[in-house]
Formats: C-alpha cells, structure tokens, sequence
C-alpha cells in the first residue's frame, strides 16, 4: 500500500509538474498574445498614420501642380496678349511707315516738279539777264 500510494504521490507529482509546465506555457503563449496585439494595434496606428500622411501628400501635390498649372496658363494668356498687342503695334507702324513712306513720294514728286520750275525759271532769268545785257552793250554803242 505504500507502494501505492507513493506511486501516486509520484505522478501526482508528475502530473502537478506538467500541469505547472503547462501553466507556464500558457502564460507565456498569453504575453506573446498580448505582445503581438499591442504589437498589431502600433502598426495599425502607424499605417493610418502613413495613410493621412500620404492623402495629405496628394493633397499638396494636387494643389501646387493646379496652382502651377494655373500660373503657366495665365502666363501663356499674358504672353499671347503681349504677342498680341505687338503685332497689332507692328500693323499700325506699317500703316504709319507707308503713310509715311507715301507723303515723302509726293514731297519729292513737288520737289522734282519745284525743281523743273527752278530750272525752267532759271532759264528764263539768264535769257533776261543776256537780253538786258544785250540790250545795254547796244544802249551804249548808240
């Protein structure tokens, strides 16, 4: 009977030995648990974080390329105004130029007729001024 009941009190033994294994194993099994929840809640708050932060980037980018995009469009406007302007100042210069260019034509078609005149009155002043010569040398010789 001693027999007996050191044989049970051996594997009563064993038994509390591998329940207390057991335990152990549990509990650690429980903080591992624990560990890769608080674990897995960390990177969760990291991936929304990583997630606002990279709606936000798009937001900016969003933003600065349509800020840009409008700068580049009113730049364009501007330019194609000037362009514009310029050559429309280009077309009134040329109207002027060949105003211009017109008026002198007719000053030098007066010019050339003044100078025809000039010539032709010229002309007649030294056939005046032979015949008064003229007229004088015979004045003296009568």
């Amino acid at each position: 009977m001693v027999d007996i009941d050191r044989k049970q009190n051996l594997e009563a033994k064993k038994t509390q030995v591998l329940i207390a294994d057991v335990d152990n194993e549990l509990i650690e099994q429980q903080r591992m648990i624990f560990s890769l929840i608080q674990e897995k809640k960390k990177l969760r708050q990291m991936l929304e974080c990583v997630t606002a932060e990279k709606e936000q980037l798009k937001t900016d980018l969003r933003e600065s390329t349509d800020r840009k995009i409008q700068e580049l469009e009113t730049a364009l406007h501007e330019a194609r105004k000037s362009a514009k302007d310029k050559k429309e100042k280009i077309i009134e210069m040329q109207r002027e130029q060949e105003m211009t260019n017109d008026a002198i034509d007719k000053m030098l078609l007066k010019v050339d007729d003044t100078n025809k005149y000039l010539i032709k009155a010229k002309a007649i002043v030294q056939n005046l001024e032979e015949n008064v010569a003229l007229t004088a040398k015979l004045s003296k010789e009568t």
